[in-house]
């Protein structure tokens, strides 16, 4: 496997490139990329659809938005970086760059963007996703989830045992459906966004729900205590040995959990 690693980085090296694209262009491009390597995505509106798969490439098809004047698919060591570039003069927003891309499944992957829809499947490596107001879709055999928006939603669906999950988000929606691994850590804050967790009866895990003027909406249970002086409610309970570590901070939004 190491030795596979070094020639893949020897390959990524040498292919190392920045490829200038016309506006309106299709793109239909394959390069080498460590197994274990990272993979950071840069633009502003439009799509992304992320897939892992088992080969160590990194491919990336599509159509670029006709206010694009750069795309920059360039790699540095283990480093894989893809970025769209608006005109610096263009008087519009850019809209309709749809891009698909496929990435080795263990890499650690980057995306930041302003009002793109970003899907990620497959990919096991840890996932860092930052949006303004982009719609947030992360399943499969996902891992690490750390995650930050405004006003876009956010929803993970895993296959597997998640092991540490972060979500920030103003006022947007933050749903979380799987099972949680025992030593795993999950933390999700939010102003006005509702917050929905949906877990197995048998999860093993200790809550602390803290809402100032929300909800709390527990299945499995156990009630929120008021605040005796605020409009404050908060919940702490455990489930089963209460291994792993959940905490829920809302200012207004509303706090739900499930019964998968």
């Amino acid at each position: 496997m190491r030795k596979l690693a070094l020639i893949s980085t020897v390959a990524i090296v040498a292919a190392a490139s920045c490829l200038v694209a016309l506006a309106g262009q299709p793109v239909d491009i394959t390069r080498p990329a460590a197994a274990d390597g990272t993979v950071s995505i840069e633009f502003l509106a439009g799509s992304v659809r992320v897939v892992g798969w088992d080969r160590a490439e990194v491919q990336v098809t599509g159509v670029l938005d006709d206010s694009v004047e750069e795309f920059d698919f360039s790699t540095s060591g283990s480093r894989t970086s893809i970025e769209i570039v608006p005109a610096e003069h263009s008087h519009r927003m850019p809209g309709e760059t749809d891009l698909e891309i496929h990435i080795p499944s263990t890499s650690e992957l980057d995306v930041e963007t302003v009002s793109a829809r970003i899907s990620v499947k497959a990919v096991t490596g840890e996932i860092s996703v930052e949006s303004i107001s982009g719609e947030i879709a992360i399943e499969g055999a996902v891992v690490e989830v750390d995650a930050s928006t405004v006003s876009g939603s956010v929803n993970i669906t895993a296959d597997e045992l998640l092991r540490n999950v972060s979500v920030e988000s103003v006022s947007g929606t933050t749903t979380l459906v799987g099972p949680l691994s025992p030593k795993g850590s999950f933390d999700f804050e939010t102003v006005s966004g509702k917050i929905e967790m949906r877990i197995p009866a048998g999860t093993s895990a200790e809550f602390d729900l803290e809402t100032f003027s929300g909800e709390i909406d527990n299945e499995f249970g156990q009630k929120a205590e008021r605040s005796s002086f605020l409009p404050a409610k908060s919940l702490s309970f455990s489930l089963g040995n209460g291994e792993a570590e959940v905490s829920i901070e809302s200012f207004s939004g509303r706090i739900v959990l499930r019964k998968m």
